[in-house]
């Protein structure tokens, strides 16, 4: 258990009026979890002792497995928390437009929060500063990787909400970023994501993960492609 720094995520981004403040954060020792870029701890984070380990205060931390100068820093984690801020606007904009038709589903992205550990200890080895987020609701739902951020779509679990959600972040944005990497649960109504990319014409922003304008193109060009392929457009 340790004192950690929190940025609350309607801050975003870091502005003369971003603020911190702190509390408590248990951490499991090992990951449950491996991507390609971050290792996935269970925790709980609460302002009191005794709140850890009550309900709704677990959470998914998330820190980058890689090490060297800037990987760990900050404003990486500040930069992944603008993309799910931004992804998460995005999907409750879509929800209530009239781009998405009645009978598609709800998109819901998970909105995740900076914390950084008080102590330095951990500076090294990287464990000092995670992305948290809830949960995913599960309850028995297979994770599903449905796209990647250079146009591939998994054709097994290929949705038309999906595949608008993705049309509609490029044209709400006038073609200035895209949503992509699309991951997570269907639960009722709705799809729960986590982790998604934003690919933007300014290659300076949102990390390594944004490929640039060539592949806002194919991530473009491959969800139309998908939505005639199957007769939605």
């Amino acid at each position: 258990m340790g004192l950690l720094r929190f940025l609350p995520k309607s801050t975003l981004p870091r502005t003369d009026k971003t603020f911190e403040s702190t509390m408590l954060m248990r951490r499991a020792p090992s990951p449950f979890a491996e991507g390609e870029i971050r290792l996935a701890y269970h925790g709980q984070l609460a302002k009191e002792k005794k709140d850890l380990g009550k309900d709704g205060h677990s959470m998914v931390m998330k820190s980058f497995k890689h090490l060297g100068e800037g990987v760990n820093d900050r404003d990486q984690y500040l930069k992944q928390m603008e993309v799910s801020a931004i992804a998460h606007f995005l999907a409750k904009e879509y929800n209530k437009s009239s781009f998405k038709p009645s009978h598609c589903l709800g998109i819901n992205v998970l909105p995740v929060i900076a914390v950084e550990e008080v102590d330095e200890k951990n500076e090294s080895s990287g464990n000092r500063r995670f992305c948290t987020e809830h949960l995913l609701p599960t309850d028995g739902s297979e994770f599903t990787k449905y796209s990647n951020n250079t146009g591939y779509w998994d054709e097994d679990s290929l949705d038309e909400t999906l595949l608008r959600f993705t049309e509609y972040t490029y044209k709400a944005t006038g073609g200035y970023i895209i949503v992509t990497d699309l991951q997570g649960v269907r639960k009722g109504n709705t799809y729960h994501l986590t982790d998604p990319v934003i690919l933007c014409k300014d290659i300076l922003r949102f990390g390594n993960t944004n490929l640039g304008e060539k592949f806002i193109k194919k991530c473009l060009d491959s969800s139309c492609e998908h939505l005639k392929e199957n007769g939605w457009l």
